[in-house]
């Protein structure tokens, strides 16, 4: 009988334990990225690197292809998802690249720590007005010009898939 109880309450302690996990709220960046660039034209692949500030450790280097004749290709625009690590304090880096013929020819940087228990929107687009623009060492070119690299989590949205839909997006305007 007595195994039997502790068996019980080892369950009920685990499924305690289960239930407090389940109320924590994911940390995330959710990265969104588009272009008014002529996709296959001008634009034919899209990377993403992430690496840590501090000791520029890659974490992910990855490319798609948006050339939708080709296997695998994905469409614009595009939400990638980096989840937090062991400390999510660190600063990660964001690099969003413009490819072109496998060569990189435009970067959208950005810096910023993780907001425990929250997903943040970071809205980081390829715009054909940056092309050929030279920022300063800390800032890159985005909807605004030059504008800087570092951002503070609590100033930036959190993820609702509606937010996805407002603000700026990366249509050239009407002229």
């Amino acid at each position: 009988m007595y195994p039997r109880m502790v068996r019980r309450l080892a369950l009920y302690a685990f499924s305690a334990l289960l239930c407090a996990c389940s109320a924590t709220k994911q940390t995330e960046v959710v990265i969104s990225v588009a272009s008014d660039l002529p996709i296959p034209q001008e634009i034919d692949e899209v990377g993403l690197a992430v690496s840590y500030a501090d000791d520029d450790q890659e974490i992910i280097d990855l490319s798609w292809q948006l050339d939708q004749n080709q296997p695998d290709a994905i469409t614009l625009p595009a939400r990638f998802g980096v989840l937090a690590g062991k400390d999510p304090s660190r600063v990660v880096r964001y690099v969003v690249s413009a490819i072109r013929g496998g060569k990189p020819f435009l970067d959208r940087r950005a810096a910023l720590p993780f907001a425990r228990d929250r997903i943040i929107f970071l809205r980081m687009n390829l715009l054909s007005q940056c092309v050929g623009v030279t920022c300063s060492a800390n800032e890159t070119c985005g909807e605004t010009g030059c504008e800087k690299i570092d951002k503070n989590p609590p100033d930036l949205p959190e993820y609702t898939p509606e937010q996805e839909n407002n603000g700026h997006d990366a249509r050239a305007a009407d002229g």
